[in-house]
Order: C-alpha cells, then sequence, then structure tokens
C-alpha cells in the first residue's frame, strides 16, 4: 500500500502533466493583497508582542483561577 500511495503522490506532484493538459500561470497579482495582510500582521505582532503577552498572562490567570472571574461578576 505504501508503495502505491508513493507512485500516486510521485505522478501527482513530480510528474509530467497528460497530453493535451496545459499549466496555468500563477496569479502573482492576486496573492499579492492576502500577503501583505499576512506581513503587516506579523510586524505589528512582532512589535506589539509585550502587550499580548500581558492581554494573554490576565486571560490564563482568570482560566488557572475562577475565583477572580466569579467575584468580578457576582459581586455580593
Amino acid at each position: 500500500m505504501l508503495y502505491s500511495v508513493l507512485r500516486i503522490f510521485i505522478q501527482a506532484f513530480w510528474g509530467e502533466p497528460p497530453a493535451g493538459v496545459t499549466r496555468r500561470p500563477y496569479a502573482v497579482n492576486g496573492l499579492l493583497i492576502p500577503a501583505g495582510i499576512l506581513f503587516v500582521f506579523i510586524i505589528v505582532m512582532g512589535v506589539g508582542a509585550e502587550g499580548m503577552f500581558q492581554l494573554t498572562s490576565r486571560a490564563g490567570d482568570i482560566l488557572l483561577h475562577p475565583n477572580i472571574y466569579i467575584d468580578a461578576v457576582l459581586k455580593e
């Protein structure tokens, strides 16, 4: 079975395309906007990592100690 799967994989990704099938060029222009958004998000996360750490740290404290949440919501 492993041999069959490997042959299918090799033919699908590294084999020559069947006769009559033409390959389309990649649409690079359509990928620039999502790549740009991802790039900006990565830069923002790198610069603002300390603020994000504080936020996630507080969320982790609330998850580990639910009494903080209970006291904040159900003030007696």
